[in-house]
């Protein structure tokens, strides 16, 4: 296939390509049809190689929908443009921005596919709640807020913190030692705003 002599059956690479692939060719187009489209020509080389079924349909279905929001052809975040009266390019930045996360998951599925509701019970539950609270963190950073604002160097370590904590437990063999330093920091992050918070709060007082 095109796909996977253009990536030299690097997984990673083909997986760019995919993404890269299915934004363009789901652009301006409705879902169900965008769906069609994308399973017919992307998934096959994507379970080629060796990608689960489930996983590779829901990568495509995925990148095929962020059509949606990516300019320039964002019809969806230019709908909405419309109706606020806003700047519609903008508004498409903006809404690539806020859906930052859809970006990233559909490959968490494919080195994992605990976010998917498969396999072990105890694995699924972890990696939910440790998604969950890195999209949050990762967020806070982007949007440069989180219980107060936030500094550059402040935003850096929210990204990071959630990064780490995003990567599934079984992705691969170390990923267990990111999400143990994503929680570490988590948690150093969660004392130190609560100190600030103190500070401020005693500031206040007096």
């Amino acid at each position: 296939m095109v796909l996977l002599h253009a990536s030299g059956e690097s997984l990673l690479l083909l997986l760019v390509i995919a993404a890269l692939a299915s934004i363009v060719l789901g652009m301006g187009m409705p879902t169900v049809g965008v769906y069609i489209l994308l399973a017919t020509l992307i998934a096959p080389a994507l379970i080629k190689l060796g990608i689960d079924p489930l996983a590779a349909h829901m990568f495509i279905m995925y990148y095929g929908c962020l059509s949606m929001i990516t300019p320039p052809v964002a019809i969806g975040a230019f709908a909405a443009a419309n109706l606020a009266g806003a700047d519609p390019m903008r508004t498409g930045w903006a809404a690539m921005a806020t859906g930052w996360s859809v970006f990233v998951i559909p490959f968490l599925f494919v080195f994992s596919q605990t976010l998917l509701m498969k396999g072990d019970p105890w694995f699924i539950v972890l990696d939910v709640g440790t998604a969950v609270a890195g999209v949050w963190l990762v967020s806070a950073g982007i949007m440069a807020y989180s219980v107060r604002p936030l500094g550059i160097a402040a935003q850096l370590y929210y990204v990071a913190a959630g990064l780490f904590l995003m990567l599934p437990a079984g992705a691969f063999d170390e990923a267990r030692w990111f999400n143990l330093a994503g929680a570490v920091m988590a948690l150093a992050l969660l004392l130190w705003e609560k100190a600030k918070l103190s500070g401020v709060g005693r500031r206040t007082a007096a």
